[in-house]
């Protein structure tokens, strides 16, 4: 393979390469002549509607530093506000439920069992606690309201 690459055999050739593309036999193209082209006429299906324009000019524009003149505010003194005015405390009122206590610790509250069973989620929780003890409404509100160390 290396000796093919290296020196290639001039003599083998292909029976199509002294063939003509144009014309008949032996009449390639000329390619010392120029074309003859036609030119190209295109036909606007619209016209665009000119406007008049005007051309303006900055002849007074200037960049310069814009530095406004500043004063000092007219504020006015009240003498009157400087004056300290004595004050005394209010009483005051006791709320109407002040003296009054609920009982909130010991409370009963209504239970009941469900009347239907849950999905089988429910089947799964059965599972994972049996055995253990129900709790009652406190023990779950005791639970839920120990703060987590």
């Amino acid at each position: 393979m290396l000796d093919r690459l290296l020196q290639p055999d001039m003599t083998l050739g292909n029976p199509m390469q002294d063939k003509a593309y144009y014309g008949g036999a032996g009449a390639g193209a000329d390619l010392s002549k120029d074309a003859s082209v036609k030119d190209f006429y295109f036909i606007q299906k619209f016209s665009a509607k000119a406007f008049d324009t005007r051309q303006f000019d900055a002849r007074d524009f200037w960049q310069g530093e814009f530095k406004f003149v500043t004063r000092d505010a007219n504020v006015k003194t009240d003498a009157a506000a400087e004056k300290l005015y004595a004050t005394k405390a209010a009483p005051v009122k006791d709320a109407r439920e002040a003296g009054k206590s609920y009982a909130t610790d010991n409370r009963a509250y209504a239970t009941r069992e469900a009347p239907e069973r849950g999905k089988t989620s429910q089947n799964h929780l059965e599972e994972i606690y049996k055995g253990k003890e129900e709790m009652n409404i406190d023990e779950v509100r005791d639970l839920l309201n120990k703060p987590k160390l």
